[in-house]
């Protein structure tokens, strides 16, 4: 069936400066694009030095080049490897070196609560009137979620930018990352993501990739994991007279036994109208397919999105 609808996939306000101190900083991120305001970032960082930042309150995980990109950076919308994977957002502690921004070596270490950001919701129903009704999205208990990301590149933000604007020689960037989850509360749900990203840019050509990996408890023993699910994406643009960028994009992800698999391959344009990423329009036209035991689904999507950046 055709499905067509206009929507808003991000309005965000977002606040951030230092207190006291130039060392200590802070950033505040609420969204409306759901129809009710919600809180996306907030986190206070305290800089020991160049080598060392800590980290505290509700913001990304260090994990994916493509996700750890602020969605201004994007030539395309993000693809569907990273909402399989739920890499997300998390409430939690982080040490890095300023992990999207460093030049040469970079690390990012966090421990997380490991449910994510979105609220578990309870109450009570009284002669048929909802009461005592809430959401909140602190768990009885973390898990914990144990984050970590290394990595190497020489060229600081430019590698976690979708376009090559800055244009010049060769500049890359590779990193590895994994996600355990410990499970504390002890529900057989323990897992695991790895996943290793990297990027290339020369003169005005960037190319990005990234492979996933998924293991879930199988037993009793956090121990007794087995593979769940692979992943893969690939992108490659090339910028023409800083206006528009014509690209290629495929994304995969499924069981490892082939079992499900969702496939993406399309084609990407962003029209850069004013400032870079400032004033744009995200397009892409894919082939999408899903497939499970009752078959394979195939579909086309078409989407075109304006984005403003101030």
């Amino acid at each position: 069936p055709m499905e067509h609808a206009f929507y808003v996939p991000r309005a965000r306000l977002s606040l951030s400066g230092h207190a006291w101190s130039s060392d200590l900083k802070y950033k505040l991120q609420i969204e409306w694009d759901k129809g009710v305001p919600a809180l996306k970032d907030y986190y206070v960082k305290y800089v020991v030095n160049d080598g060392l930042m800590v980290q505290g309150g509700q913001f990304k995980r260090p994990f994916s080049r493509n996700y750890i990109a602020s969605s201004s950076k994007l030539g395309v919308e993000r693809t569907l490897t990273y909402k399989h994977f739920d890499i997300g957002r998390d409430l939690g502690v982080m040490v890095h070196n300023g992990v999207g921004k460093v030049t040469g070596f970079e690390y990012a270490v966090g421990v997380f609560n490991g449910t994510g950001v979105n609220p578990g919701y309870s109450g009570d129903v009284e002669e048929g009137a909802l009461v005592d009704f809430g959401g909140n999205n602190v768990p009885d208990q973390m898990h914990p979620m144990i984050v970590v990301r290394t990595g190497l590149n020489n060229a600081g933000k430019q590698m976690y930018d979708s376009v090559d604007f800055k244009g010049g020689g060769l500049r890359w960037g590779v990193a590895v990352n994994t996600m355990v989850d410990l499970d504390a509360p002890d529900a057989d749900a323990g897992s695991t993501v790895s996943g290793v990203d990297g990027m290339i840019k020369i003169s005005g050509f960037t190319f990005q990739a990234a492979a996933f990996m998924s293991t879930t408890q199988a037993g009793s023993e956090w121990s007794e994991q087995e593979t769940e699910d692979i992943g893969l994406h690939a992108e490659t643009n090339y910028l023409i007279g800083e206006k528009f960028a014509p690209g290629l994009r495929f994304a995969q992800a499924g069981a490892a036994d082939g079992s499900t698999v969702d496939l993406e391959v399309g084609l990407t344009g962003g029209i850069f109208l004013f400032g870079g990423h400032k004033v744009k329009f995200e397009n892409d036209i894919s082939q999408l397919s899903e497939t499970d035991e009752d078959g394979t689904d195939t579909g086309v999507r078409v989407r075109t999105q304006m984005q403003f950046t101030f």
